[in-house]
């Protein structure tokens, strides 16, 4: 059984890493492959079959996870954990790694913590950890980057930075619309406005309905293909789809932005 526990403060790594390696420190502007994310923060910090669980903490609206927190959990060996989304503030996030720490180290599941975060807050329950014999890491993001908190180093029997080489394969930038700059050259394109469609449609579905979409492929039901194309004629200009062409890129779009956000 694995013995080595990883806790990841999401909204430090995702700013971060986005900051790192992409110039973008904003959340709703990163796209992120996230069973690549975790298993890359796996290999670089965890040796052979040592995982014991990786903790993901995050925040959403009344605590309700998105479709992309849904598939977080869905991973295997990963737990999420919400706290609250407050004008756009995390609200909890801290407290529920500390209980999670304090847990763990009481009920000896672990002999190592790797914890990916910056804040000094947590420095208080790793010296409690420690205290119990745990032995307790730091992953901090870069090696220029000011986001995190010398004290809170300091308390670490080791510090680790994640480097671009390793967050960069996974993440990529989304322009004002949500696409994927890298997917499109041309904003304009129905393809492009097929791939922001899905993308904002994914933000908002659930896991089930994702998977129901995907089971239909390549059918897009009726009303949701209605949506696509009175959004895309807003968007394109009218009589910009009068042409079956136009209107066969415009759903190959949809499905690439769909694929290309969906597990599987």
């Amino acid at each position: 059984m694995g013995n080595v526990a990883i806790f990841v403060d999401a909204g430090y790594l995702l700013a971060a890493g986005g900051q790192l390696c992409l110039g973008v420190p904003q959340r709703p502007k990163i796209r992120c492959d996230f069973a690549g994310l975790v298993d890359a923060l796996t290999g670089a910090l965890v040796e052979d079959d040592a995982l014991l669980r990786v903790y993901w903490y995050d925040a959403a609206e009344d605590g309700l996870p998105t479709a992309d927190q849904n598939d977080i959990a869905d991973l295997a060996k990963v737990k999420l954990r919400l706290g609250r989304l407050v004008q756009g503030r995390q609200k909890g996030v801290d407290a529920l790694i500390v209980r999670d720490l304090i847990r763990l180290a009481r009920n000896r599941a672990m002999t190592m913590a790797w914890i990916v975060s910056g804040d000094e807050d947590l420095r208080p329950a790793i010296e409690d950890v420690q205290e119990m014999g745990i032995g307790v890491g730091i992953a901090v993001v870069g090696a220029g980057l000011t986001n995190r908190s010398l004290v809170l180093l300091r308390e670490a029997d080791e510090v680790l930075e994640l480097t671009k080489e390793v967050l960069e394969p996974h993440l990529s930038v989304r322009d004002a619309t949500g696409v994927q700059l890298q997917l499109s050259d041309d904003e304009n394109s129905p393809e492009a406005v097929g791939i922001a469609f899905a993308d904002r449609w994914l933000e908002k579905a659930s896991h089930d309905q994702r998977k129901d979409l995907l089971a239909g492929a390549p059918k897009i039901p009726r009303q949701l293909d209605a949506d696509l194309l009175e959004e895309a004629e807003g968007i394109l200009g009218a009589g910009s789809l009068d042409e079956q062409e136009a209107r066969h890129r415009l759903r190959q779009g949809f499905w690439r932005g769909i694929k290309g956000g969906s597990p599987g």
